[in-house]
């Protein structure tokens, strides 16, 4: 049967049977639906998902954005102020519309090895970060590491904080940004612009600043210490302020409340009444006072640094005014217990050991916010030149009477009476000033109210837009925003103190404004270095009567000899004077070049030449713009940088005299006198100034009256030569690891 029918009919016959058996069931016909249903809700979940706006850090590999930016800092949960900041930095930016529409973000978080552990789970807390157990080797395997990450993981633009305790080496950032390819922007932000740096602090910063596209500043003085004290260009240096974080609208100072007390018998012991509002505190220490009570306060990482000691110290007589006062310093010591222990004791022996708390925890955002409502008084009585502080910023936006000492932040921000300045080291004025303040709650009121109007527009938005700008615009147009007008009302300006310093017959005047008498016998006769910046150089012969019978004057592009017999000679170069070896001290072939330094100079000199074929440093184009004019029939030189004006004079029965007719306040110059222009603004604390100028420290043992190889403005290890005079530095090499060998 089978053989006499035809395949066709005998399949259709099969497919037949088949199809019947099976939808003619129920449970085919259910079990089928459901699979359809299925595959329809699949199908509306994956269209769902793909025309979701989602933020740019979730986006797939396929929908890559157009930047993808880097930002390598500590972050949450450690505990710093720079953690804080990145963290307000990037989350500000994130809301901005146009950088969450093209934009990834990604944090590489520092952490030391002894942290790792603790930390080994950061990525899950917040999955922008991507953690980074840094070494204490140079240079650090880590960070070429991190590098190579950078390199190879489609970024193109980094953030850099930089603080020089951040990492364990000073060099490693420095190391990571050499590292980068050049087709990546690196945006280095510098939280402190040190007043007094070593050479080896200067020279991190002006490498740094070399591979950097812009390097931001959050004051006036770091700006302008960048452009004279580093000579870094002042076309990639970039003010952006502090952010800061307002308070909601509710928020209300507990000053704004006060009322002024009428007379009363007893000063001394009158307590101020308060409107009839009251807060429901939740933090204990707040609960632990009543209305009567006066609150000063200080917040922050708790360091020796801070001034604490100093109240302490003042608040017996601060308390026979007022004896309801307290003094609350709310946060943790990085250094341990001990120190904050010691202070308390101190407190209590002078006391007054009932008025001090130490609230030993770190605080959120909403806990300091309780504190700062019911604060009467805060205080940053500083004992160094602090260039920013996040706390002093923040006291500012919460509309707090604030005192402070004159570091460099406070100069700026509490200007025009948005703050009390009191001097260093001054118990009087701080008793005056803190008493002064308490009496009177509508002064402390008026104080607080212009403080944070004054860093109104500093809020994260506000900042953040300019990164965003930096990031996608194609340069900078401005200093600052135009969303951040008048940044900083009471800039500094770039003033020349005039006819500051001299050396002469007539007596020595240092930039200080001491006068040092010329005596014989003081067996200091030798080469010295007289005066050193990043642009100019001037060492001098001195003989045993204390004159000067050579003046030899380095500048990026001359040689400049005055003799008191010979005259004035000079020599155009193209090279440093690095490489001289003469003395200039017998005859007059002061000025010829030692050849055996040619084959160097011959290797470097199309790196020393920029585009336009003038000369420049290794580290870039420096801002010298120095007019040199000599008067060889006069015997005399005149030299004008954007630091200093100087005259030197040739005069055959007194020497050769050297007077300053002007000199830049940021110089930060070091050298003989040079040493002592940091004592003109800062000598109570700063620099320690003494009564003595350093010969032991600028004598040219060499002799030779061109060196530039005393120890003291001289660094080198690693394989890398620094100098304070930037023509005598050697620049990283930019991409080989092997380049920074470990000394």
């Amino acid at each position: 049967m089978l053989r006499g029918m035809k395949v066709n009919d005998f399949v259709r016959r099969c497919g037949r049977r088949l199809r019947l058996s099976l939808f003619g069931s129920k449970r085919f016909r259910k079990d089928l639906l459901g699979l359809v249903l299925v595959c329809v809700l699949l199908l509306a979940g994956l269209v769902l998902h793909y025309s979701t706006d989602k933020p740019a850090f979730h986006r797939s590999a396929t929908t890559r954005p157009s930047c993808h930016v880097a930002v390598i800092s500590t972050f949450p949960p450690r505990k710093c102020g720079i953690a804080e900041f990145t963290r307000s930095l990037v989350d500000a930016m994130q809301q901005q519309d146009v950088f969450a529409a093209t934009c990834d973000i990604t944090i590489l978080a520092l952490v030391e090895p002894k942290q790792a552990r603790a930390e080994e789970h950061l990525r899950n807390r917040d999955p922008r970060v991507v953690p980074l157990i840094v070494d204490s080797h140079a240079p650090s395997r880590s960070f070429w590491n991190a590098s190579e990450y950078l390199n190879h993981g489609g970024f193109t633009h980094v953030i850099l904080q930089h603080e020089f305790w951040l990492t364990p080496n000073r060099w490693q950032l420095v190391d990571v940004a050499r590292w980068l390819r050049p087709n990546i922007t690196l945006i280095s932000v510098i939280h402190t612009p040190l007043d007094d740096p070593t050479v080896q602090e200067a020279g991190i910063l002006r490498q740094l600043a070399r591979f950097s596209k812009w390097v931001v500043v959050m004051n006036w003085h770091g700006l302008h210490l960048f452009r004279h004290a580093f000579g870094i260009d002042p076309a990639k240096i970039l003010f952006i302020p502090i952010g800061v974080t307002l308070p909601p609208p509710s928020y209300m100072n507990q000053n704004s409340l006060r009322k002024q007390p009428g007379s009363m018998p007893n000063s001394k012991n009158r307590a101020i009444e308060t409107d009839a509002v009251h807060f429901n505190y939740t933090e204990p220490a707040l609960l632990d006072l009543d209305d009567s009570h006066l609150l000063i306060l200080a917040n922050g990482l708790l360091q020796v640094h801070k001034g604490f000691r100093r109240l302490v110290r003042v608040l017996p007589a601060i308390v026979k005014v007022h004896p309801t006062v307290r003094f609350y310093m709310v946060g943790e010591s990085p250094t341990g217990v001990s120190g904050m222990n010691s202070l308390l004791q101190k407190a209590a022996a002078l006391g007054v050991g009932r008025h001090v708390k130490w609230i030993n925890k770190y605080t959120t955002d909403a806990q300091l916010a309780e504190y700062f409502r019911r604060c009467d008084l805060y205080v940053t009585l500083f004992n160094q030149l602090s260039s920013t502080s996040a706390t002093l910023s923040t006291a500012m936006a919460h509309g707090l009477a604030i005192i402070s000492t004159p570091y460099r932040f406070a100069i700026e921000t509490l200007a025009n009476d948005r703050g009390l300045i009191v001097p260093f080291e001054d118990d009087a004025a701080t008793t005056n000033a803190v008493i002064t303040m308490l009496d009177d709650p509508s002064l402390r009121a008026a104080y607080g109210r212009r403080a944070s109007e004054f860093v109104h527009q500093w809020q994260w938005p506000n900042v953040a837009a300019h990164y965003v700008h930096l990031i996608l615009g194609s340069t900078a147009t401005s200093r600052y925003s135009s969303q951040l007008t008048d940044p900083l009302a009471g800039e500094p300006q770039l003033e020349l103190l005039k006819k500051p310093a001299r050396w002469s017959q007539g007596g020595i005047r240092t930039f200080d404004e001491r006068e040092f008498q010329l005596k014989a016998g003081d067996k200091v006769s030798g080469v010295y270095v007289l005066y050193v910046d990043h642009c100019l150089q001037i060492n001098a012969k001195i003989e045993t009567n204390l004159l000067f019978s050579v003046v030899a004057i380095g500048t990026q592009t001359e040689w400049i000899n005055a003799h008191w017999q010979h005259g004035v000679d000079n020599e155009t170069i193209s090279r440093s004077p690095l490489h001289a070896t003469h003395n200039g001290l017998e005859d007059d072939e002061v000025m010829d070049t030692a050849d055996n330094d040619k084959d160097t100079i011959d290797e470097r000199e199309e790196s020393e030449k920029s585009d336009d074929g003038t000369v420049k440093d290794d580290l870039g184009v420096f801002t010298c713009n120095e007019d040199v004019k000599v008067d060889f029939a006069q015997g005399s030189v005149v030299i004008a940088s954007e630091n200093v004006h100087v005259e030197v004079k040739v005069d055959a029965k007194q020497g050769v005299s050297l007077t300053f007719l002007a000199a830049s306040r940021f110089a930060a110059p070091r050298g003989l006198l040079g040493d002592t222009l940091r004592c003109r603004h800062d000598r109570s604390v700063a620099f320690h100034c003494q009564d003595v100028l350093g010969w032991t420290n600028w004598v040219v043992a060499s002799g030779l009256l061109f060196s530039h190889d005393v120890e003291q403005q001289s660094w080198s290890q690693f394989g890398i030569s620094l100098n304070v005079f930037a023509a005598a530095s050697r620049p990283l090499p930019r991409s080989m690891f092997e380049n920074h060998e470990q000394g």
